[in-house]
């Protein structure tokens, strides 16, 4: 399992108040993406740093995320393409870890190999 944080300086606005955590690991790691979820979320309080917004995501939902959701995650992405490259596999499944807010998104999302977990959110 590996964690990888983006803070705002990673995005081409210069302004920006974006941030991005992903984990990404293995799916024969895991039985399930609810399984990697768990896990995920155990590695990032246990690097302390992420212990103050583990509690918001006690309630998870695992709803399945909408083409408005991937299309923005996928902006969010490409607003990060001066400074950062990402490159992947298409999607499998994409689902809502807990429900969408104006100001962070969080998604589970499958690959044929890989589980990965996306937050992203601003302060704005």
């Amino acid at each position: 399992m590996i964690a990888l944080s983006f803070g705002n300086e990673c995005f081409n606005c210069k302004n920006s108040e974006e941030m991005a955590t992903l984990v990404i690991a293995p799916k024969s790691d895991f039985a399930s993406l609810e399984e990697f979820t768990d896990a995920a979320l155990g590695f990032l309080e246990a690097q302390g740093e992420y212990g103050d917004w583990i509690p918001f995501f006690k309630n998870r939902i695992f709803t399945p995320a909408d083409k408005e959701s991937l299309d923005w995650m996928k902006s969010r992405i490409e607003a990060m393409n001066r400074n950062v490259t990402v490159t992947g596999v298409p999607f499998e499944k994409a689902v809502h870890i807990i429900p969408p807010e104006r100001d962070d998104i969080t998604l589970g999302i499958e690959t044929a190999s890989e589980y990965i977990f996306w937050n992203w959110g601003t302060s704005v």
